[in-house]
């Protein structure tokens, strides 16, 4: 091997592990924030590790080539469905069929200057969905949301600044009487406990900031405590600016009992380039989480609509009500005593 080759191989293997330090540290997100926000980026980094080792491959430095490949590979595995569940200690939200009705919900990031807005508008009259979660509306969004009003005429918007970019849900059924709604922060979350046939499914739109050294520790640890509160069938969703195998997402899972829906893929794209290579290239920051009441669930990314975001569709179907004279056994067994 040549003088120079020599030289390029090692430049390329200081590369490779330079590379590799900020995916390590990407698995110790819950020691800190600043930590977890490498590992929003680790699909990306590990495709990057691996094309800088395969050369290598055929080098005199083969071996830590290899060494490093092999975490490469192993670190894209933590962010395929199964494998990060396993890892992660999480259990994933799979389908579980129930009988009965079918609803829809659908999940968008409106962009506070959306340029093409009835794009959007499109989009819901394709998908008609019986429950929207948004985020990003801005002032210009709200003759628009008004106009949705017409077929949506249950809904809460949460901003308490004239300048703060709303966060909010849109319904076709109507709000439960048995239990209020919310909002928590400044354009952060919006709860609305809404009617699917007499049983009653607290849905949830969030929208984080982007992780440290921005807002979204400090975010986290203000909505943990309302999302606590929630009990019973609950769907969360919401363009959270994390990965679905980071800490941050770990968190809001255990405060609201639910799990990540699996399958969702990259889901922003940076504005510079087309939204729909997001699902190749782009970050999966989009979420939809769901409680175990929650039977059926099945989601998808949908085409492009207009926003740096792709929506978000969720199909699922809830627990049959229960009525007033379904009386728990034991409580029965007391009675006839």
């Amino acid at each position: 091997m040549s003088k120079s080759r020599e030289n390029l191989s090692f430049l390329l293997l200081l590369a490779a592990v330079a590379l590799s330090v900020p995916l390590v540290l990407g698995f110790l997100g819950a020691v800190h924030p600043a930590l977890d926000s490498f590992s929003h980026f680790r699909a990306h980094l590990s495709v990057l590790l691996a094309v800088l080792t395969i050369p290598l491959l055929f080098t005199k430095m083969r071996r830590e080539a290899a060494m490093l490949l092999l975490f490469a590979v192993m670190a894209l595995g933590t962010t395929v469905g199964a494998a990060r569940d396993f890892l992660s200690g999480s259990t994933g939200a799979h389908a579980q069929e129930q009988g009965g009705a079918r609803y829809r919900l659908v999940q968008i990031n409106l962009r506070e200057d959306n340029p093409e807005p009835k794009r959007i508008l499109q989009m819901i009259a394709r998908e008609k969905p019986d429950v929207i979660t948004y985020e990003e509306a801005s002032d210009q969004w709200t003759k628009w949301l008004t106009i949705l009003q017409g077929s949506y005429p249950y809904h809460l918007n949460c901003a308490d600044d004239p300048n703060t970019w709303g966060v909010g849900i849109l319904s076709k059924r109507p709000f439960s009487e048995d239990a209020q709604t919310a909002c928590v922060g400044d354009g952060l979350l919006a709860i609305a406990p809404i009617n699917f046939g007499g049983t009653t499914v607290h849905v949830a739109a969030l929208h984080f900031s982007w992780p440290w050294p921005r807002w979204q520790p400090y975010q986290l640890r203000y909505i943990e405590p309302e999302l606590q509160k929630l009990k019973g069938p609950l769907v969360v969703a919401g363009d959270f600016n994390a990965a679905p195998w980071s800490n941050a997402v770990r968190r809001v899972e255990r405060a609201s009992g639910t799990r990540h829906m699996t399958g969702i893929g990259g889901t922003w794209m940076t504005h510079l380039l087309p939204v729909k290579l997001a699902p190749y290239i782009g970050l999966p920051i989009d979420q939809i989480l769901v409680s175990p009441e929650i039977g059926g669930a099945k989601v998808s990314a949908r085409e492009d609509a207009g926003s740096d975001h792709l929506p978000v569709r969720l199909d699922f179907s809830v627990p049959p009500p229960v009525r007033p004279d379904e009386e728990e056994p034991e409580t029965q067994s007391v009675m006839l005593q």
